[in-house]
């Protein structure tokens, strides 16, 4: 995984896209390691979708999952910040499709989880990048979310 000061110099593509080959493959290194875990297909929404995955079971959606990848291990900081309009965007998501949402980190010693409905939202505090990379929401609203709610996939 690419190092912060890459980060900070990465541009968007034409479609306006921030992520990258690097990231892509990421996220289907992790999509893979929860299908493996929970015995279930992890399919990516569009692009742009403020919810990265769904989870399908027997051809059915069993769930929404958001996706954060930290390039450090999960013992380095007491929380982890989950967008406030990601969670709006799955909690939207939780009522009209009638399935849970789940908050799964990466870090550098395994994958972490958490379902949405156990997000103490009581601590909300503006987060994000140093400075703007991508768009004014790279400052934004963030809830901070205690690392030790995550439960660890791996430990299943």
């Amino acid at each position: 995984m690419e190092d912060r000061a890459n980060y900070y110099t990465r541009k968007a593509d034409p479609l306006g896209h921030f992520a990258n080959d690097a990231d892509r493959q990421n996220e289907k290194l992790v999509a893979l390691e929860l299908e493996n875990a929970w015995g279930c297909e992890v399919k990516p929404f569009g692009p742009l979708s403020p919810i990265d995955f769904y989870a399908l079971r027997n051809g059915l959606m069993v769930g929404m999952l958001e996706l954060k990848s930290r390039t450090h291990a999960s013992t380095r900081f007491d929380t982890v910040f989950l967008n406030l309009r990601k969670w709006l965007a799955m909690r939207m998501g939780e009522i009209g499709f009638a399935v849970p949402s789940v908050f799964i980190v990466k870090f550098t010693d395994g994958i972490f989880y958490i379902p949405l409905a156990d997000v103490p939202t009581g601590k909300i505090v503006i987060g994000g990048t140093k400075r703007i990379v991508k768009a004014y929401s790279d400052i934004e609203p963030v809830i901070e979310v205690p690392i030790n709610l995550l439960k660890k996939v791996q430990d299943e």
